[in-house]
């Protein structure tokens, strides 16, 4: 069995978790225990990358491999990818560490399946023509969680002033279970730069 603890940006990236779990299946591992790091039973919150990955090798020694998840944001891969490799060394700690940086944000991830939005409104035959970027073309999205909550809304098939009344958090938070297939992020290079890392990771730890 594979633990891994996933430290996310913000409670909603939870939803991170079902394309973790696939990745982690697809290269090989069938018996996996994820992990959401939690740190509301700390007196002081960790703020920084660092102070994170530190409280996480307090919290969670069991797990083998720590996610590592920061949106690219207006900063870039680039940049996202060294902050959490120089937290990782200063934190000399010793388990596998996968930086998950989606560009620009998760919400790009979760425009890969217009169904799973769907199912997630709980409108899983509706046919409101709604038009998506190309898979290839989602990091270029300037403002990914805007179009999602958007394309929520008008997928919803609702009156306008119903439509203003979704729960557009509630709605991201159900898309990642319903994903039909997860190989369409791998035409996302932030994905598949994920999907390499977690190998090599996954290469360096006994499961």
């Amino acid at each position: 069995m594979l633990t891994y603890v996933l430290v996310a940006e913000g409670s909603s990236d939870a939803s991170l978790v079902p394309v973790i779990n696939w990745a982690i299946s697809n290269a090989g591992c069938m018996y996996i225990n994820p992990i959401v790091a939690d740190f509301s039973s700390l007196r002081k919150k960790p703020n920084s990358v660092l102070d994170k990955i530190l409280a996480c090798r307090s919290l969670y020694r069991e797990a083998d491999i720590v996610v590592v998840h920061r949106d690219s944001d207006n900063v870039g891969w680039n940049c996202r990818r060294r902050e959490v490799e120089e937290a990782w060394s200063q934190s000399a700690y010793t388990k596998g560490c996968v930086p998950l940086i989606p560009v620009a944000m998760t919400e790009a991830w979760l425009l890969v399946d217009p169904i799973a939005i769907l199912r997630s409104l709980s409108n899983p035959n509706g046919n409101v023509p709604v038009e998506f970027p190309a898979i290839g073309s989602l990091e270029n999205i300037r403002n990914p969680k805007e179009c999602l909550f958007r394309h929520d809304q008008q997928m919803s098939g609702l009156s306008r002033r119903r439509q203003e009344q979704i729960n557009v958090f509630q709605v991201r938070s159900g898309i990642s279970k319903y994903i039909s297939d997860y190989s369409l992020l791998r035409k996302i290079p932030s994905f598949a730069r994920f999907e390499d890392d977690l190998i090599e990771a996954m290469n360096m730890v006994a499961f």
